[in-house]
This record gives C-alpha cells, structure tokens and sequence, in this order.
C-alpha cells in the first residue's frame, strides 16, 4: 500500500511516480507495436471469414409456364343469303293488245345412225349333234344318211392320194360309239368309213369315205338328217345297166 502525502508535495508526488513507474527491465510493448497487433488480428479474422463464409444465394422463383388457351375452333364463313328476285309487277293494261310472241323454230333432228346389214346368223348353242350313220345301197347310187340334230353347216370335198370324199359337220358334236366310227361299206362307189370329232373349238365332227374313183355326188338336208347320194358316172352306169340285162335275159349264162 502506498500512502501518499498530500501535505508535502514534493516528496510525494517524487514517490508516486516511482511507484507508477514500470520498472526499468519490464517487457511492456510498445503503442506501435499495439497498433500492427491489432492490425494483424483484424486482418486474420477477415481472412478465416473469407474462406469459411459462403454468402447465401438466392435461387431464383421457378417460372411458371402461362398454359396457354387452346385454339378456339374458327366457324366456317357463313354463306351469303340467296338473292330474293322481286316479282316483277305486271305491265299496266292498255288498250292495245298485248303482240303474240314468234314460235321458235324447233332445232333440227341429229342424223340418223347407219344401221349395219344383218351378218349371216351363226349356229345357236354348242352346235349340233350327229348321233348314227346308216347305208342304203343301190345298184347305180349309194345313200349315206347321216342322224343329225341342231343348227350346222355342211361342207363336202376331195382328197386324193388315195382317192376320198370328206363331209365337215361344223359346229357339231359326236354321239357315236367308238365301236361304229369306222364301217366296211363294200359297194363298188365306196370301200370303207370313218367319222370322229375332228376339232373342239370350233366343234366339228369330220367324216371319210373311202373310194376307188370319185362319183358324182350332191348333199340333201332334211330337219333332222342329212343323205349323201353318190351316184356313179354315165359311162359305169351305162355298163351296170347292160350287164344287169344280160343277166335277167332268158338262157343267160348257159
């Protein structure tokens, strides 16, 4: 404890700076070197506050997307309303009478159209049917008659090499047995026959006939028939004629 004496200054005021004194080997520092203490602390506060502080950073509001309104649909254009004609009024009666309107002349008639002459008519159906073959058998002649049923054309020709008369049926279909196409007439006009179906499209039924010189011939139709007549030439009629004479002469032959 220090007394100090105010009632003799000099001497007390000589020990209180004594005692206020620091001493003289004392480590006090200095105000400078306070001061960049001071400075020092600040400035390694600042830097930890730096590196450790992160500022906060405010996100941005999420913008909301305007819906957008659906396209209204357009209505089509309305049309515009149909012109009304306004009756006309009628011309005021006077006392003319009203002039009679000129008859228009009619127009005149489109040509006529050519009409094309009638092709001749073809077979109806599927044509024809030849159904048999028969022989009747003369002195001078020889009938082939033909059983035929239908619309068909005929037509007769030659073949030689050898020597044969042909009839086409055309169009026509065989209904004769296998077995009866082919027949040995043995007459001295004709050897031997044959018929089959010669074509399919068109149909057509061919007969042969076989012979050893050409007769005269000629084809005769009837509804449902056709007769081949061959007939033999004047001189082999003449000498048929006369040996059949002979022969039923009283005394022949003896």
């Amino acid at each position: 404890m220090i007394r100090i004496n105010f009632l003799e200054p000099g001497a007390g005021a000589a020990e209180a700076e004594t005692a206020l004194a620091p001493p003289a080997d004392a480590s006090f520092l200095s105000r400078r070197e306070a001061w960049f203490g001071a400075f020092l602390l600040v400035a390694a506060v600042a830097l930890l506050t730096a590196a450790f502080w992160e500022p906060a950073v405010e996100e941005p509001a999420p913008k909301t997307a305007a819906l957008e309104a659906p396209p209204q649909p357009v209505a089509p254009p309305e049309p515009p309303p149909a012109a009304v004609a306004e009756p006309e009024e009628p011309p005021a009666e006077t006392g003319q009478a009203p002039a009679e309107a000129e008859p228009r002349a009619a127009p005149p008639a489109p040509p006529a159209a050519k009409v094309a002459p009638p092709a001749d008519p073809a077979p109806a159906g599927d044509g024809a049917a030849v159904a048999g073959v028969a022989f009747v058998p003369a002195e001078d002649d020889l009938e082939i008659r033909f059983a035929v049923r239908g619309d068909f054309r005929t037509n007769l020709f030659r073949l030689d090499n050898p020597n044969r008369l042909v009839v086409d049926f055309e169009p026509a279909r065989l209904e004769i047995a296998s077995e009866s196409r082919t027949q040995e007439i043995a007459h001295p006009l004709a050897e031997r026959l044959r018929i089959a179906q010669n074509a399919l499209e068109p149909p057509r039924v061919r007969c042969v006939i076989e012979v050893e010189a050409f007769p005269e011939t000629s084809v005769n139709r009837a509804p449902e028939s056709v007769t081949l007549l061959l007939r033999a030439p004047d001189g082999d009629q003449s000498q048929s004629q006369a040996r059949a004479a002979s022969e039923a002469a009283p005394g022949a032959g003896r």
